[in-house]
């Protein structure tokens, strides 16, 4: 019988029939073999749980220093931006001046040439 031909009814029943026996047996294995696979990823040796332990309290002692180094490193660097910001402002200073004065002397050359009689 076909889709198109069949009742709501009857089509319900195919689709109840279709869950029931195809799809849930499927999703049963798929979650059981999920969950074991969890089960064994969840177990730990002792002799692991125990140097796992032991690492991490070394890590936790060795945080404080490395977030001393860390603050200590990152303050060098906001000093080092902040010399680099300086110098690079003096050098634009600087270039500035340069150009004004280059300007400015072609400027007096100009007006003594133009306006002061030679003589």
């Amino acid at each position: 019988m076909r889709i198109q031909d069949m009742e709501e009814d009857q089509f319900l029943l195919v689709l109840k029939r279709l869950q029931t026996e195809h799809l849930e047996p499927k999703i049963r294995e798929i979650v059981k073999a999920e969950f074991k696979t969890e089960r064994q990823n969840f177990w730990v040796p002792a002799e692991k749980h125990y140097l796992d332990h032991r690492h991490l309290s070394k890590c936790i002692t060795a945080m404080e220093e490395k977030e001393a180094n860390h603050a200590f490193v990152s303050s060098m660097r906001k000093r080092g931006q902040v010399a680099f910001n300086i110098g690079f402002g003096l050098a634009v200073v600087g270039i500035c001046g340069l150009i004004f004065a280059v300007i400015s002397e072609g400027f007096r050359h100009w007006v003594w040439s133009v306006f002061i009689p030679k003589g």
